[in-house]
């Protein structure tokens, strides 16, 4: 594949070919876990509970939490909008399920559970994507971001649920491929954080 400098020429991409579909679930998994990893790391760092009990300490380090924050925040949002993509030429659980569920042999029940499943996951990702519409992806001229915020309406539980709601499609999906269950490293991001908060002697998330 030629390139110009640091970009690769369009003319080289055969963009008819769409990735074989292991291959475009196995992105999606891969999103969504790094997904609920940023989740998991801002929501810890960000909760009243843990902000409340360790104040002295995060304003000791008020400018590396305030960007690890709006890092993973912007990460999060960001990555977890890829899943729900709506254009046909995009990379998304829809188009995946859509795909799959041409297929003869793909379990009609389990199509029926995934669009259940997208169905009610909906007006969640609606609120993510008035948030990312307009202070992430793109920035509003006449919205600040905490406004973009409150104007999404949307909630640290709604969040963590459409994580939740997400995986189960996808490992629907992934049932219908003949790929493992997918799960997410809870267990990793949160020894990792006990480790940080020890180092740096906060009380942790009770």
């Amino acid at each position: 594949m030629r390139k110009e400098g640091d970009h690769v020429l369009a003319e080289d991409i055969n963009i008819r070919t769409p990735q074989p579909i292991q291959k475009q679930i196995d992105e999606l998994s891969v999103t969504l876990r790094l997904a609920r990893a940023s989740f998991d790391i801002w929501w810890h760092y960000s909760n009243k509970q843990f902000v409340s009990a360790n104040k002295d300490r995060l304003q000791h380090f008020s400018q590396f939490f305030y960007f690890l924050n709006e890092a993973n925040l912007f990460a999060f949002v960001v990555r977890i909008c890829v899943l729900f993509d709506r254009r046909k030429d995009t990379v998304s659980l829809e188009q995946a399920l859509g795909e799959l569920g041409r297929r003869p042999n793909f379990n009609a029940q389990a199509l029926e559970d995934a669009k259940k499943l997208l169905r009610e996951v909906a007006p969640s990702v609606k609120k993510l994507l008035t948030l990312r519409n307009n202070a992430m992806a793109h920035k509003s001229k006449f919205l600040k971001f905490s406004e973009s915020y409150k104007l999404a309406k949307i909630t640290p539980d709604e969040m963590r649920a459409v994580t939740e709601q997400s995986l189960s499609i996808l490992n629907i999906l992934r049932a219908g491929v003949n790929m493992s269950a997918w799960q997410f490293d809870h267990d990793f991001v949160a020894e990792d954080l006990a480790e940080m908060d020890e180092s740096i002697g906060f009380l942790g998330n009770k």
